[in-house]
């Protein structure tokens, strides 16, 4: 393969496209949160600054507040080119000092990335030649055929093709695997793209839910973007599963984001729900919403162990490990407070024996409500992991 490109990512989508493209030693450079080349020993140069932390900005109220302040500049009339604000700003001189031949970025936000309005401006007058390819899917099929278009102005289209088709067969092999396996029930799904205030699932995320085959909860909306919504507007959708995916924020985040909010959770009277990482499945428009489609059947399938156990044995569900169930029981809660019992050893046993009896490959956790494996699970693996845990 010969490219002949010098390639600047504006975006970690970007990124990880060119990543999955094979693209990888001509990029010359990256966003801050580019983590596939964070380990690179004299990678790609950092091209964005993160206002948000230099800020010291964490809440997630907080970054919806700053988000709003800076929307409302950006589409302002008396906003010119000279002063677009981002919570993302490119580094000027890094960019024009990495020499880019190709620049990929986007415009479906101008606030929370770099804009091709944004490049404009700093090649505004300038001698350098480059191309600018601005990707704005709004759908699954859009993220595919960005795929190939980057693929095709770099001159790799044939290896684009097969990524993209890779995708799609892989997309199918979960769709088909969970109908083969599922009994009637289909969960309804509400995935947060944001918690505070609640914000639901919008551009490509409704389509990764049909290849999962879950119910998103909300209605379909024309322009595809997500919505803010009213903690009593997201009880009227009825949802049966809760998947915790906000935008940016890695499992751990979004895990501990959701445990700051677990009395509205669990007013929703959902059966189960879970974090997962937002940023790297859910909010980059690329080749890793594969992986995300997959978690959302996992956590949609929680309580279906045939569904798990064969997704499980595909590929893509060995590589789908990032997420985790939230405890919304509140009679955990109250034994908590009121100093009662924990289980013990033979509590532990007596479950783990039951599900095993069931042929069952997990057990849930009475105190924590994480996944426990099971001998029966461990067995279909071959080993053990070696942590020596429970």
């Amino acid at each position: 393969m010969v490219c002949h490109q010098r390639i600047a990512c504006l975006t970690p989508s970007a990124t990880d496209i060119c990543v999955a493209l094979n693209l990888r030693r001509y990029i010359v450079g990256t966003t801050h949160e580019c983590d596939d080349l964070a380990d690179a020993t004299g990678g790609p140069t950092i091209l964005t600054r993160d206002a948000i932390r230099e800020q010291n900005i964490s809440s997630q109220a907080d970054i919806h507040r700053k988000v709003q302040e800076m929307s409302q500049k950006a589409t302002a009339s008396e906003c010119n080119v000279d002063d677009l604000p981002s919570l993302y700003p490119i580094d000027g001189e890094a960019l024009q000092k990495a020499e880019p031949t190709l620049i990929i970025t986007q415009d479906l936000c101008q606030v929370c990335a770099p804009s091709s309005r944004s490049v404009a401006r700093i090649y505004e007058g300038s001698p350098s030649k480059v191309e600018v390819l601005s990707l704005s899917p709004n759908s699954l099929e859009d993220v595919l055929e960005n795929i190939q278009l980057v693929a095709s102005t770099v001159g790799v289209a044939e290896v684009g093709k097969q990524l993209v088709d890779e995708i799609r067969r892989q997309l199918k092999e979960l769709h088909d695997t969970i109908l083969e396996h599922r009994d009637a029930r289909k969960p309804r799904m509400f995935l947060f793209e944001w918690l505070s205030p609640p914000f639901d699932a919008g551009h490509w995320m409704p389509d990764m839910m049909q290849w999962a085959c879950v119910d998103h909860a909300c209605s379909r909306k024309a322009d595809r973007k997500s919505k803010e919504l009213t903690w009593q507007e997201v009880a009227d959708t009825k949802p049966t599963t809760l998947l915790v995916a906000c935008c940016g924020f890695d499992l751990e985040r979004n895990y501990q984001d959701a445990l700051s909010v677990t009395s509205d959770l669990a007013s929703l009277g959902v059966s189960a729900a879970f974090a997962t990482n937002g940023d790297q499945f859910f909010a980059r428009p690329g080749p890793k919403l594969l992986t995300g489609a997959v978690l959302m059947a996992l956590c949609g399938y929680w309580d279906q162990p045939k569904v798990l156990d064969a997704i499980r044995s595909r590929p893509f569900g060995l590589a789908a490990t990032q997420y985790k169930r939230i405890p919304l029981d509140t009679a955990v809660k109250r034994r908590k407070l009121e100093s009662e019992s924990v289980p013990d050893i033979e509590d532990f046993y007596k479950l783990h024996q039951e599900a095993c009896a069931r042929g069952d490959t997990f057990y849930t956790d009475p105190a924590s409500g994480f996944l426990v494996f099971t001998e029966v699970a461990h067995r279909k693996r071959g080993k053990c992991c070696g942590s020596r845990r429970r």
